[in-house]
């Protein structure tokens, strides 16, 4: 592992690997047009240097859809996503919950992060500028994308689940 990668201590399985251990240490994000790669997280340090590693690769325009159950970690993710494209986000992301949309300008240009979580109707999605925030140049990050009615092919995905027994997170990005 490269020193300055900020992701050495964090799990990986790669889910095309039928072999794969979840103890081996953490390997570098293939390019993301390649299968989905799971990753196991042990803390909010771990979470936030996933999302920083995955934002590393990631450049606008996209659209990152990110599903998990309350408390899972999207947020954290996003935080270190907006870090990798040039700002502190840990000082500047917060759950738009309330918001429903924060953008955020970084040196790598504008992210929208958008909340679905109390969204319940394509009225709703209209009164944010929901289509235009998907046809803009920009990063769009979407958390509770499991609320959409429609799909978004070209999107990455990210699927952040809570293990009962140990308490971590498995982190699965297509």
């Amino acid at each position: 592992m490269d020193e300055g990668d900020g992701v050495d201590e964090v799990d990986v399985v790669d889910a095309s690997d039928d072999t794969a251990c979840p103890q081996r240490p953490l390997r570098p994000l293939r390019p993301l047009t390649n299968p989905m790669a799971v990753y196991l997280s042990h803390s909010q340090e771990d979470t936030f240097q996933i999302g920083q590693s995955f934002g590393s690769r990631l450049h606008a325009p996209a659209i990152v859809l990110l599903t998990g159950e309350l408390g899972a970690g999207k947020t954290v993710f996003t935080k270190g996503l907006v870090t990798a494209l040039g700002v502190n986000g840990d000082e500047i992301v917060r759950s738009p919950s309330f918001s429903l949309v924060n953008i955020y300008d970084t040196p790598a240009g504008r992210v929208f992060h958008v909340d679905l979580y109390r969204l319940n109707s394509s009225r709703d999605l209209q009164s944010i500028g929901f289509e235009e925030i998907l046809a803009s140049d920009a990063v769009v990050i979407v958390e509770w994308a499991e609320k959409l009615a429609f799909s978004i092919p070209e999107a990455h995905k990210v699927l952040i689940e809570i293990e009962a027994s140990s308490g971590y997170r498995r982190l699965v990005i297509d």
